[in-house]
């Protein structure tokens, strides 16, 4: 008997979960810096919220950039433009040094 193929594996649906939390984060909220993503997102943990961060940015979901005080910052790409890279205007909760 064949079974079907079922993704029994509990890191990839912690995966999942972990990149809908930041998806849902920078929809909702706009642009942030990973360290206001991981105070948000406390109960995940540095690794698997850095880890989540870079599939979505190879997958061209997310953008990250250069760093902006010292802290690099994240934002959400609209589907239609996922291969624009160009960080948004700087949200208001982050003084940008000119």
């Amino acid at each position: 008997m064949i079974l079907p193929n079922i993704d029994r594996n509990p890191i990839g649906a912690e995966r999942t979960a972990v990149e809908t939390n930041v998806l849902e984060i920078l929809d909702q909220q706009g642009a942030k810096t990973l360290d206001q993503l991981e105070s948000e997102l406390v109960h995940i943990g540095s690794a698997p919220l850095l880890f989540a961060i870079d599939r979505l940015s190879r997958s061209g979901r997310i953008a990250i950039g250069p760093p902006r005080n010292g802290d690099y910052l994240v934002w959400l790409l609209p589907e239609s433009h996922a291969s624009t890279r160009q960080p948004p205007s700087a949200p208001k909760n982050i003084e940008v040094e000119v």
